[in-house]
């Protein structure tokens, strides 16, 4: 059950925000270097955002609405924190 409860936290969570709001699925990029670059910008945008959530700097509560607030003026000075 716990094991279960781990995977079901992770399909509909990380996999979920990767596959639905970032548009990982749909993504028909075949270079393997593109896409890994891919897959480390989704990464990175999700853990900033869950970062965010976790300090309690944001107040939304998907990833879509918060995305859709950032800008690169406005994403830069997060990755410097």
């Amino acid at each position: 059950a716990l094991v279960r409860e781990h995977w079901s936290a992770i399909e509909n969570g990380t996999h979920y925000r990767r596959d639905v709001t970032l548009g990982e699925d749909a993504c028909r990029v075949e270079d393997r270097n593109a896409v890994s670059v891919l897959a480390t910008l989704r990464n990175l945008t999700n853990g900033i955002y869950e970062l965010e959530r976790e300090r309690e700097r944001t107040q939304v509560d998907t990833l879509n609405s918060w995305l859709e607030q950032q800008t690169f003026s406005t994403a830069w000075p997060l990755l410097k924190r």
